[in-house]
C-alpha cells in the first residue's frame, strides 16, 4: 500500500479505492474495509465512517446476507438523513431498495425509491433515475406486471444510451437492465431475443471484473440455450458459471451443475450426469432452507438415468423421492409429471390398481395447480395493487402539495399588498422621488420574482427564506405603512439557516395576518419573528405583533360585516401544507395561537408559533 504522511489521507485512499474493489472483488474490498475500521477506531471521521457503514452494507448484499444488510442499512440511513447531501440520501435509498427487494419488501423497495425520485427532481442526476427506473423495473417483474416493467426498463435504457462515459456502477446497473429484459422475454416465449440481452449482461460482467453476480447471468444464459436445443453452448456456460470466483451464493453453482447434469443426460452420458446431480445436491443441502423445488428435479432426473439404465428400483425409488419434495414444496406442476411418470411405471409391471391410483392422484393435482395458479394470480394482483396504491398515494400527496403551494402562491400575491405597493411607487413618481422610485420598483420587481421561483421549489434554505421575509417587511414599511411599520428577525446561535432547507412558502402568510389584521388600526405597529432549533429535523418559527388582539380583531369585522371570503387565506393554505407533511412526520406539526396581555388584562398583540420541519441539509 502506498505511504501516507497521516492516517486522513490513508482514509482517503482506502476509501478511493474501497469504492472501485466492491463491484470487482469483493474478498480484497472486505480486506480493505477491515483495515479502514482499525483506523477509523483509533482515528474516528464521519465522512470515513458513513462511507465504511455504507460499503459494509453493499458486501453484505453482494454476498447474499441481505438481513444483515438491511440492518447496516437502516443503520446508515439515521447517519446519510442528518448529514448526507440529497444525491448521497439518494443512492443510499436506491442500494437499500435492492437490498428490500432481495428480502421481497417489495412495497418498502418503492417507499424508498419514490424518496430517491423526490430528492433527484430538484437535482436532476440522470444515472440515479436510471437506477431507479431498473429497480421499479425488477419490482414489476417479481409482481408479474410486465407492461410496467417493459416501461421502466425502456426508461432507464434511454439514460444509458445518452451516457457517454460511465462508472462501474452503471455497469452493474446496466446488467441488471439486461438481465431484466431477458427475463421479460423469457416470459413472452422470445428466448433468442432473451439471449441476446443475457449475452450482453455476461459481456459487461466479463470484461468489467463483475464477478459477484456473473454466476446467475452464466446460468440464465445457458437455461436460455438449453430451451432453443443449444445444449453444447449451454453447458460452455454452465461449466464457465463453476468457475466464477468472487460469488459466493451455492444456488447458482447448483443450478449449474443440475441443468449441466441435465445435458450429460440428452448426450447419454449418464455418469458424468449423476456425479453433477450428487455435487448439486450437496449444495442444495448447504442452504439453510430446504429447496424441495431442485432437488424434486434432480431426483426427477436421476430416475430417467435409471430408467434409461433399465434399474427399476432405482428409477422407483427416485420418482418417489422426487415426488416427496415436490409434495413438500406444494410444486403441482412437477407433481403432476411425476405422477404422470408414476403411473406409467406401475402400469409396465401390471399393477394397475396403483397406476390408477397416481393417475387419479394427478387429476386431482390437476384442479390444485388451477386454483393454486388463481390464487397467485390474486396476489400477485393484490401485491400489485397494494405497490400501486402507494404510488397513487404518494403522487396524490405530491400533488396537493403543488396545488396548495399555487394557492400559496395566489395568496401571496395579495392584490391589496401589490395595488399598495405600487400606489406607494406611484406617489415616489408623482412627487418627482424618481430614486426611491426605481429603487423600490426593482425591490418590488425582485419579490415578486422569488415568489414566483419559489413557487416551482419543494425546499428553499432558511437564510433565503429570511431574506425573503426582510424584503417582504421592508416594502411593507415604505410603500404600505410610510416608515412606521419596525420589524426585527432574529435567529438562534444554534441554527446554520444556509444549509437548513423547509419548505417553501410557509411563513410569510403568518407575517402578513399579522400585518393585515393584528396591527389593524395601530400607527407604530411591531412585528418580531425568532427562529429556534428544537431538534435536528424541526424548527420553532415565532412571528409576534404588538397588535389588537384577536378578540378586538373579530369585534371589528363582525361590527364592518366583515366577509370570510375577504379574509386572508395565505395561513389556513399554509396550515393545509404543513397538514400534509405531518403525515410524514409522526404529527409532530403543530401551529400555536397566543394571546398576549398587559398586566392589566388589555390585549398587547398575538403570537402565532409554527413548528416547520427541515426538509434537508446540504453542505
Amino acid at each position: 500500500m502506498a505511504s501516507f504522511s497521516n492516517s486522513l489521507e490513508q482514509q482517503e485512499y482506502l476509501d478511493k479505492v474501497i469504492s472501485e474493489t466492491i463491484y470487482t472483488d469483493l474478498q480484497l474490498a472486505k480486506q480493505l474495509q477491515q483495515i479502514q475500521f482499525s483506523i477509523l477506531l483509533s482515528n474516528k471521521n464521519d465522512k470515513y465512517e458513513l462511507s465504511y457503514i455504507l460499503n459494509e452494507a453493499f458486501i453484505q448484499n453482494q454476498e447474499y446476507k441481505f438481513n444483515e444488510a438491511e440492518l447496516t442499512y437502516l443503520n446508515a440511513i439515521t447517519v446519510v438523513d442528518e448529514i448526507g447531501s440529497d444525491k448521497l440520501k439518494a443512492a443510499t435509498y436506491i442500494d437499500y431498495a435492492g437490498t428490500c427487494f432481495n428480502l421481497k419488501k417489495y412495497d418498502v423497495a418503492e417507499e424508498y425509491l419514490n424518496k430517491a425520485s423526490t430528492l433527484m427532481r430538484d437535482n436532476p442526476d440522470n444515472m440515479s433515475h436510471a437506477y431507479i427506473h431498473c429497480r421499479r423495473g425488477h419490482i414489476c417483474l417479481a409482481l408479474m406486471d410486465f407492461p410496467k416493467a417493459v416501461e421502466f426498463f425502456l426508461e432507464a435504457e434511454k439514460i444509458f444510451l445518452r451516457k457517454v462515459k460511465i462508472k462501474i456502477k452503471d455497469k452493474l446497473f446496466l446488467t441488471y437492465f439486461y438481465n431484466g429484459m431477458g427475463e421479460i422475454f423469457d416470459h413472452v416465449g422470445e428466448i433468442e431475443k432473451s439471449i441476446t440481452y443475457r449475452k450482453s449482461a455476461v459481456s459487461i460482467c466479463k470484461s468489467n471484473q463483475l464477478n459477484s453476480r456473473l454466476s446467475w447471468h452464466l446460468l440464465n444464459l445457458g437455461k436460455g440455450l438449453m430451451a432453443i436445443g443449444h445444449h453444447d453452448e449451454a453447458m460452455q456456460y454452465f461449466k464457465e458459471a463453476l468457475k466464477v470466483k468472487g460469488d459466493n451464493n451455492p444456488s447458482a453453482k447448483a443450478g449449474a451443475l443440475a441443468n449441466l447434469g441435465i445435458c450429460y443426460v440428452i448426450q447419454q452420458k449418464l455418469q458424468y450426469a449423476l456425479d453433477c446431480f450428487d455435487e448439486s445436491e450437496a449444495l442444495y443441502n448447504t442452504k439453510e432452507v430446504v429447496d424441495n423445488f431442485n432437488l424434486s428435479i434432480i431426483d426427477f432426473w436421476r430416475a430417467e438415468i435409471f430408467d434409461i439404465n433399465g434399474k427399476d428400483d432405482f428409477r422407483l425409488k427416485y420418482l418417489k423421492s422426487a415426488f416427496s419434495y415436490a409434495k413438500e414444496g406444494k410444486d403441482y406442476r412437477h407433481l403432476i409429471l411425476i405422477c404422470k411418470r408414476i403411473s406409467s411405471y406401475y402400469e409396465e409391471k401390471n399393477d394397475f390398481k396403483t397406476a390408477f391410483e397416481y393417475l387419479s392422484y394427478k387429476e386431482t393435482l390437476q384442479d390444485q395447480f388451477n386454483e393454486d395458479k388463481t390464487n397467485k394470480a390474486i396476489r400477485e394482483l393484490k401485491a400489485k395493487y397494494d405497490v400501486e396504491k402507494k404510488e397513487r398515494e404518494s403522487e396524490m400527496l405530491r400533488l396537493q402539495a403543488v396545488g396548495l403551494k399555487l394557492k400559496a402562491l395566489r395568496a401571496q400575491m395579495n392584490p391589496h399588498f401589490m395595488f399598495n405597493a405600487l400606489n406607494g411607487i406611484q406617489k415616489f413618481i408623482t412627487s418627482n422621488e424618481m430614486s426611491k422610485a426605481e429603487l423600490y420598483l426593482a425591490k418590488f420587481s425582485a419579490l415578486v420574482r422569488k415568489t414566483l421561483e419559489y413557487s416551482d421549489k419543494e425546499d428553499v434554505s432558511l437564510e433565503n427564506e429570511i431574506t425573503f421575509l426582510k424584503e417582504y417587511l421592508d416594502i411593507n414599511n415604505k410603500l404600505r405603512y410610510g416608515n412606521s411599520l419596525e420589524y426585527t428577525v432574529t435567529v438562534d446561535e444554534d441554527i446554520e439557516e444556509d444549509i437548513m432547507y423547509i419548505p417553501t412558502m410557509v411563513i410569510q402568510p403568518f407575517v402578513e395576518n399579522a400585518i393585515v389584521h393584528g396591527l389593524r388600526t395601530i400607527t407604530n405597529g411591531h412585528i418580531k419573528i425568532n427562529f429556534k432549533l428544537i431538534d435536528d429535523d424541526m424548527i420553532l418559527c415565532a412571528v409576534e405583533d404588538n397588535g389588537l388582539g384577536r378578540d378586538r380583531v373579530r369585534e371589528i369585522q363582525e361590527r364592518e360585516n366583515y366577509q370570510a371570503n375577504h379574509r386572508s387565506k395565505g395561513a389556513l393554505i399554509t396550515q393545509d401544507r404543513l397538514n400534509l407533511l405531518d403525515k410524514s412526520t409522526e404529527g409532530r406539526l403543530k401551529i400555536k395561537h397566543v394571546d398576549m396581555f398587559h398586566e392589566d388584562g388589555t390585549a398587547r398583540g398575538t403570537r402565532v408559533e409554527i413548528k416547520i420541519p427541515v426538509l434537508s441539509i446540504r453542505v
